[in-house]
């Protein structure tokens, strides 16, 4: 049995998320990207998410603490879910 493993194609997500920032500045100037922590939270990722202007987007504490680790100002958080502490 083997064990599961993501491929990722850094240049296919480049191109990707270049599509989707064309996108919503044509239909939603305004708009923001937001990566979701709990959608995968590999410091990689998040690491080329947030170089690419995306917000990080948080429901725990948790994920709140790995984003101010790699980087995200305050105000670079979206703090979403439930129950909110300090």
């Amino acid at each position: 049995m083997k064990t599961p493993y993501y491929v990722i194609h850094k240049k296919e997500m480049e191109q990707n998320l270049g599509s989707l920032k064309k996108a919503l500045d044509k239909y939603w100037m305004k708009s923001m990207i937001g990566y979701s922590f709990k959608t995968n939270s590999l410091p990689w990722i998040i690491t080329f998410m947030k170089y690419h202007g995306s917000l990080a987007e948080v429901v725990s504490e948790d994920e709140y603490a790995l984003a101010k680790k790699l980087g995200y100002r305050v105000d670079e958080i979206i703090y979403n879910g439930l129950a909110k502490s300090k």
